[in-house]
């Protein structure tokens, strides 16, 4: 599946997205895209609300090439793999389940609906 196919079968859409755009590609693991960008002193992250999901990469100069080409592949070639899927998705439910418990997100929750 592709991140379009993710988001729209109802599976966390790009919240779900953005926590798998790491977890490797179908070239290198997870490991390896932080060995990579950090060898060069740079890194690599994401980040997404309810509508898109959005990586970005902070390097010097002199590595752009690196940075590109890692940036491309974490957008083309994720692993979507069905174990990271439910994983995350447990992650997010149980986080979900503990702000049901905090009085701050409540009350935001409350004040929202207003």
């Amino acid at each position: 599946m592709n991140f379009r196919q993710y988001a729209l079968a109802g599976v966390g859409g790009w919240l779900l997205i953005d926590q798998l755009l790491l977890e490797g590609t179908t070239r290198r693991s997870r490991e390896q895209i932080v060995e990579d960008i950090e060898h060069v002193g740079g890194d690599l992250g994401e980040s997404a609300d309810d509508d898109r999901a959005t990586i970005g990469v902070q390097i010097l100069a002199g590595d752009v090439p690196l940075a590109l080409d890692l940036l491309a592949e974490v957008a083309t070639s994720p692993r979507l793999e069905a174990e990271a899927v439910d994983k995350i998705r447990e992650k997010q439910l149980g986080e979900l389940q503990r702000s049901l418990t905090d009085p701050s997100f409540l009350g935001r929750r409350q004040l929202y609906r207003a």
